[in-house]
C-alpha cells in the first residue's frame, strides 16, 4: 500500500464494497454505501455533502461548488450548456452552476426529470442500474435560452459521483443524436465523487475534463449464496 492508498470497506447483507483511492481526502468523510434491493446494482454511494440523505451544514454544501468550479479549465469555449441530473444531483449542479457562471458571459443552466411535462423534448436517455431508469430533457422556454443550448461549445455534466460513468456517457449519445447540440466540442463531467476510472475518457467522442473532489476505483465482491 502507498502512502496515500486509502481503501474504504464495507460489508452488505448481500457483499462488500472496497473503494480504493491514491488521494489524500479522508473517504469517511464524502460518503458512505448504502444497501438496496435492486438486482442492477445491490449497493449505492451516498454523499456527506449532498444535502440530500444527509444532514449537512450549508456552508460545506456551497464550499465543494467553489471547490469543484475552480478546477474547471478556465478557457471553456462558450456559449456554456451545464445539465444536472435529476433528482440527486439536481442542487448540486445549480451550487456548481452559480460558481461557475460568474466568470462566464454565456451560459445556461437545464435539468433532467423523469416527470412528463407539457413542453419540447430536447432528449431521453436511460441511467440503467436505477430503479427509475429514465430520464427526460426539456428545451428552455425562454427563446434567448434556446439560443444560447443551440450555440454551446462545451458542454458540463453534473452528477453526485460517477460508478461507472455509464449515465453521462447515455446522455451524451442522446445530446448527439438529438442534432440539438451540433457546436458543441468539449465536455467537462463534474462530480463529487468519481469511481469510473479511464471509461469516461476511453469512450467519450468529445475531448474530456474530469472534476471531482476525490477519484478511485471500487470493487463488488457478492456472498457466495
Amino acid at each position: 500500500m502507498s502512502n496515500h492508498e486509502q481503501v474504504f470497506q464495507r460489508k452488505l447483507s448481500t457483499g462488500t464494497v472496497t473503494v480504493v483511492s491514491q488521494q489524500s481526502a479522508p473517504l469517511d468523510d464524502l460518503f458512505e454505501i448504502a444497501e438496496r434491493r435492486n438486482p442492477k446494482r445491490a449497493f449505492l454511494f451516498v454523499s456527506k455533502l449532498l444535502g440530500r440523505h444527509i444532514p449537512i451544514k450549508p456552508n460545506v454544501m456551497r464550499d465543494s461548488y467553489k471547490t469543484l468550479a475552480s478546477q474547471m479549465p478556465d478557457d471553456l469555449p462558450e456559449p456554456v450548456l451545464f445539465i444536472g441530473m435529476a433528482e440527486t444531483a439536481v442542487g448540486l449542479a445549480a451550487g456548481v452552476y452559480q460558481e461557475a457562471s460568474a466568470s462566464l458571459s454565456e451560459s445556461v443552466f437545464l435539468t433532467s426529470t423523469r416527470h412528463p411535462v407539457d413542453a419540447e423534448l430536447l432528449c431521453e436517455f436511460k441511467e440503467e442500474h436505477s430503479h427509475a431508469t429514465d430520464h427526460l430533457i426539456y428545451y428552455p422556454v425562454c427563446a434567448g435560452m434556446r439560443q444560447t443550448v443551440a450555440e454551446a461549445q462545451t458542454l458540463v455534466l453534473v452528477d453526485d459521483e460517477a460508478t461507472t460513468g455509464k449515465t453521462f456517457l447515455n446522455l451524451l449519445a442522446a445530446l448527439r443524436a438529438s442534432g440539438a447540440l451540433r457546436k458543441v466540442r468539449r465536455v467537462i463531467a463534474v462530480t463529487l465523487t468519481d469511481w469510473s476510472g479511464e471509461a469516461l475518457y476511453q469512450n467519450c467522442p468529445l475531448p474530456l475534463h474530469t472534476v471531482s473532489l476525490i477519484s478511485g476505483s471500487w470493487r463488488w465482491t457478492p456472498e457466495p449464496d
